[in-house]
């Protein structure tokens, strides 16, 4: 059974942003538990991750010439019992890892790593201690 490849960075952006606000904890997302709004929309026919019909390819050595023989519905049957009780095989499934869906930090504005932009009187203010 062979699902696919990963999604590229494109799809993976399409899906972030319909993911933003369904993830209600990132620490949840890594250790796996995905709330059902979050499957949802992973396991939507278009645009989630759940390999499309076309992407799955099965192989098995018995005679049958079925498309799908026996051995490799029983396959299909087995990762979808699976997946029922950890569905973070989604992410295994095509070749992943769930801190993909974690937002890209924006990049630091180039001379501005150090530098805060208030004196320090109005520090003392906002913070009511005394800096001198």
């Amino acid at each position: 059974m062979h699902p696919g490849l990963p999604p590229d960075e494109e799809v993976l952006a399409r899906l972030r942003a319909r993911c933003a606000g369904q993830i209600g904890s990132w620490i949840d997302l890594l250790k796996g538990n995905l709330s059902p709004e979050l499957l949802e929309i992973l396991c939507a026919p278009e645009g989630g991750l759940f390999p499309a019909p076309e992407e799955w390819r099965f192989s098995c050595s018995c005679p049958d010439w079925a498309d799908l023989c026996k051995h490799a519905a029983a396959v299909l049957y087995a990762f979808g019992v699976m997946l029922d009780k950890q569905p973070e095989l989604l992410f295994t499934l095509r070749g992943m890892d769930s801190s993909v869906l974690i937002p890209k930090a924006p990049e630091p504005v180039p001379g501005g790593e150090d530098v805060l932009d208030v004196d320090a009187g109005s520090l003392s203010d906002i913070f009511g201690i005394s800096l001198d």
